[in-house]
Parts: C-alpha cells; sequence; structure tokens
C-alpha cells in the first residue's frame, strides 16, 4: 500500500512539474462584451485583447497575464496611471442612447479577476487595488468604492439601471492574473491562462499509471 501511495504521489508530482508552458484562451460571445470595448485612439489607451494561444505578456512561459498587456493605460487626476478595461457608449444627454450603444450595457455585470502572486502597488500611488466606473443617463461618469485586491479570486459589481451607458474597471497597481471574466447577465467573455504538458509528459504519465495499476492488481491476487 505504501508503494502504491508513493507511485501516485510521484504521479501527481510529474505532472505539476510538466507544466512547462502556457496558452491563453479568449472566450467571446458574438456581440457581447469584448465586441463593445472602448478603444480610444492613442498608443497607450489601448485595449488590446490576446488571442486564443496568444502568449501576450508572457511569452508563454509564466502562468499569467500582466494587467497593463491587455487593458489600457489611463491617467487619472489624483491618481495617476490606472490599466482600465471599459465598454459600451454613454447617453448623449438623458434618455438619449449614444451611437453605437451597446443593448447590454444596463445589465447588471461582475468582474472576475484571479490574481497570481502578489500584487504591488505602482510607485507611490496607493495599491493594489480596484474599482468600477459608469456612466449615468445624462453622460456624466460615476465611481464605485476602491476595493483592495489580493491573491486568488477578486470580484466586483455594477447594479442594473434602464439606460445605455458605459461600464468598466480600473486597477491601480500591479497585478498578474490567470483569468479575468466580465459577466453582463446574457452572457460572460473571458481571459484565462491554462497549463500545457510537454508531449513527453504524456508517455511517462502513461508508464507511472500502469505500474500503479499493476502494484493494486498483484496486491488483489496475493
Amino acid at each position: 500500500m505504501k508503494n502504491t501511495l508513493l507511485i501516485l504521489s510521484l504521479t501527481v508530482a510529474l505532472v505539476a512539474s510538466s507544466y512547462g508552458q502556457y496558452t491563453i484562451a479568449v472566450n467571446s460571445v458574438a456581440g457581447g462584451a469584448f465586441d463593445n470595448l472602448v478603444n480610444t485612439g492613442t498608443l497607450n489607451t489601448q485595449i488590446t485583447l490576446p488571442t486564443d494561444g496568444d502568449a501576450t505578456g508572457n511569452t508563454g512561459s509564466n502562468n499569467y497575464i500582466t494587467d497593463f498587456s491587455v487593458f489600457a493605460t489611463s491617467f487619472v487626476t489624483g491618481l495617476g496611471n490606472v490599466d482600465l478595461y471599459k465598454v459600451g457608449v454613454k447617453n448623449a444627454s438623458a434618455g438619449v442612447a449614444g451611437n453605437g450603444a451597446w443593448a447590454d450595457s444596463s445589465n447588471a455585470h461582475s468582474f472576475t479577476l484571479n490574481v497570481v502572486g502578489n500584487p504591488g502597488a505602482h510607485g507611490s500611488n496607493l495599491g493594489p487595488r480596484w474599482r468600477v466606473n459608469y456612466s449615468r443617463d445624462n453622460g456624466t461618469t460615476q465611481n464605485g468604492a476602491w476595493s483592495d485586491l489580493a491573491t486568488g479570486n477578486n470580484e466586483i459589481a455594477i447594479a442594473g439601471t434602464v439606460f445605455d451607458r458605459t461600464v468598466a474597471v480600473q486597477i491601480a497597481g500591479i497585478v498578474n492574473y490567470d483569468l479575468f471574466s466580465h459577466d453582463y447577465t446574457s452572457g460572460t467573455d473571458s481571459i484565462s491562462v491554462s497549463a500545457v504538458p510537454e508531449p513527453s509528459s504524456y508517455a511517462l504519465l502513461a508508464g507511472l499509471f500502469a505500474c500503479t495499476y499493476m502494484m493494486v492488481r498483484r496486491r488483489a491476487v496475493s
């Protein structure tokens, strides 16, 4: 029994060590959030979504994406630079939808960020933290309260309303993550990083599982 447990432990260890490369998956619903991103047009304020299998921000060797490699860089007075994810079109005036408004923008929205490693502040600025940002019916904007970002799963949300708008998340600090998802009630768009075992690992795993099976069978026969 001890030998069987040892082999099982070695198998698990091998699985963990075999993850040497990582791939990025982008899941996007047609007409959803990622299809309605706001890009403001200058080089340092573009939201740059990776493509499936792309190694944006980590060259495929790390199990994370840096927030600034995907999200936009935006200067906020009194805060400095923040990393920004923004989607939708604000109303032109009260009750008047802006050109190209996103129908699902009025829904309730929730955001998930799974942080890898220890997030940190950016220079002398406060952080790591994040907050929501959204437009009102008259086109002005409203900020939510800041929430601290910590290693692991972080969630933040915006309540639903009756008018079209922009919805956004601002991140203050240096944050690496392996999952960002935007649930907009009618769908969920996400970016995730997953480990891919090297091809040679499969043969080793098969051999270890075969050994485990033989040992268990011999004990059963004896």
